[in-house]
């Protein structure tokens, strides 16, 4: 009997919360920190850096093949500023609606390591392909990329 008692009680204590959070009200605004950047898809930040965020433009052009480019925007607390030069180039995407340059992932000592992820969508068969890049300084990355999964396209 005293294990359904705490079911309920604990029942009714989870009810309350979600009550009082539903009561509470959040604002959320977004504000434009820089321009200069065509058909950004992704936005993240390398872990330990949080003076930086890394954006992904998912192609340039409109013809197939096409080049994604990752973006790096300096001092976010201060005067955020978009490099000229970008991190990283990826050549030879495809360019329909959902392909090109679509994603990246940080490891997780990359402050130490430098190695980080990119995912796009090839041009020549638009297989999916995962591919392992290094920094080459703190404002570009080393162009040639490691490719290490592909997805062929089966549609």
């Amino acid at each position: 009997m005293k294990s359904g008692l705490f079911a309920v009680a604990g029942i009714a204590a989870g009810a309350c919360s979600v009550a009082a959070l539903a009561q509470t009200s959040q604002v959320l605004r977004s504000t434009s920190i820089v321009s200069g950047m065509t058909r950004p898809c992704w936005v993240g930040g390398a872990p330990g850096d949080d003076t930086r965020l890394f954006v992904i433009e998912q192609r340039f052009g409109t013809t197939s093949p096409t080049t994604g480019q990752v973006r790096v925007i300096n001092n976010l607390w201060t005067t955020p500023t978009l490099n000229t030069t970008p991190f990283l180039t990826v050549s030879a995407l495809a360019n329909s609606s959902e392909q090109g340059l679509l994603g990246m992932a940080f490891h997780p000592n990359y402050a130490a390591n430098g190695a980080f992820w990119v995912y796009y969508t090839r041009n020549s068969d638009w297989a999916m392909v995962l591919a392992r890049g290094q920094r080459a300084t703190a404002a570009t990355a080393n162009p040639t990329l490691e490719t290490v999964l592909v997805i062929p396209d089966v549609a």
